[in-house]
C-alpha cells in the first residue's frame, strides 16, 4: 500500500478515492473512524488515501495530475467488490493474503508483458 494523499476533510479523501476507483485503482481511506472520534482521543488529525496495490501506485499518482491518464492494469468494480468482500468476511489475514496474491499476479503480468512486448 502506498499513501497518495492526506486530507483534513474526510469528504475530500472520499471523493479522491472514488475518482481513482472509477478509473480502476483499488483504494483505501484510512483513519476515518479515528478522525470522527477526534484527535484528542485518537491522535488522528488527517485521513489518508492509499493505493492498495503497489503496482497501481504509479497510475494513481499520474491520475492525480492528469485525469486523462490511462491506467495500465485497472480492476473492474466487480473485482474490487469481490476483494473487499473477502477482506470483510475473513479479517486482516485475508487482506494481507489478497494483497500478496494480487501483487504476485501483477508482477507476473508485467513480466509477461516485458518478455512478449
Amino acid at each position: 500500500m502506498i499513501l497518495l494523499r492526506e486530507y483534513e476533510n474526510e469528504v475530500d479523501a472520499k471523493n479522491l478515492a472514488e475518482r481513482l476507483r472509477a478509473k480502476g485503482i483499488f483504494t483505501h481511506v484510512s483513519s476515518r473512524q479515528s478522525k470522527r472520534i477526534g484527535a484528542f482521543a485518537t491522535g488522528a488529525l488527517k485521513v489518508g488515501v492509499w493505493s492498495v496495490l503497489d503496482h497501481q501506485a504509479k497510475d494513481a499518482i499520474a491520475l492525480l495530475s492528469n485525469s486523462r491518464h490511462q491506467v495500465e492494469n485497472p480492476l473492474t468494480e466487480g473485482e474490487m467488490v469481490e476483494i473487499e468482500a473477502k477482506i470483510n468476511s475473513s479479517g486482516g489475514a485475508l487482506f494481507n493474503a489478497a494483497i500478496l496474491t494480487l501483487s504476485a499476479m501483477a508482477l507476473a503480468l508485467v513480466g509477461a508483458y516485458v518478455l512478449f512486448k
